[in-house]
């Protein structure tokens, strides 16, 4: 009864069951059918469980070894807590709240990237979900990060030296059922879609906009919100 898992609250411990696999604690125990689970990733003593919809986390002790399916991540630990690595020709990022894995991510942000600040972001989005994993990596290694980024992203973006307001995009995106095409919208600077038919830009207006705009002047309360954790 040592495990932790976002299955359920408090501490259990999973068993393999009649194609089955049950998180169990002292008073409760939920069911999740193998046949709902995509993948299972394990990194050390965290694991992510990747159903079609969801995925759920754990953390067990050292010593524990996972009794199903899964897959070990070659991957390496980040300040804050978000994980990456590679899993047979995917790319995985995961954190306390989620995990997420694909051959080429749809969008990944780089923020406080300057010559002031000792570190730098890649802000890896799961549209999806959606959810944002923050990544902290040390100025020493831009040019080897920012160049890694073309082998598995389609869409990179500078957002300067200043963190984003990324719990307000996340809430909004969740809100919205923001697809790619809203959070391409979000940023991409305006002066590029200058030559653009109008007539097309004046039937699809998307509020994401307009939230970018607000969440600039918004109070730092919101950090609390953000959606890296992990």
């Amino acid at each position: 009864m040592s495990i932790r898992s976002s299955l359920l609250h408090g501490k259990g411990m999973f068993v393999c069951h009649d194609n089955k696999l049950r998180f169990e604690t002292k008073t409760d125990a939920v069911d999740l059918p193998f046949s709902c689970i995509h993948r299972t990733v394990v990194f050390e003593n965290r694991g992510w469980i990747l159903c079609e919809d969801k995925c759920h986390t754990f953390k067990a002790p050292a010593s524990w070894s996972c009794p199903w399916k899964h897959d070990v991540l070659d991957g390496q630990d980040h300040r804050g807590g978000c994980v990456t690595g590679r899993v047979d020709g995917f790319f995985f990022v995961g954190d306390a709240k989620h995990g997420h894995l694909s051959k080429r991510w749809d969008i990944a942000c780089i923020q406080r990237l300057s010559r002031f600040s000792s570190t730098f972001d890649v802000v890896w989005l799961d549209i999806y979900t959606p959810h944002a994993f923050v990544v902290t990596h040390v100025s020493d290694d831009k040019d080897e990060v920012l160049g890694s980024l073309e082998d598995c992203v389609e869409h990179i973006f500078q957002l300067g030296a200043d963190p984003y307001a990324w719990g307000q995009a996340v809430r909004s995106a969740k809100k919205e059922c923001w697809t790619l095409d809203d959070w391409l919208y979000v940023f991409t600077d305006d002066d590029d879609d200058e030559d653009d038919d109008v007539d097309d830009d004046a039937d699809w207006e998307p509020p994401s906009k307009r939230r970018r705009v607000e969440s600039e002047s918004e109070s730092e309360s919101d950090s609390g919100d953000e959606a890296c954790a992990i």
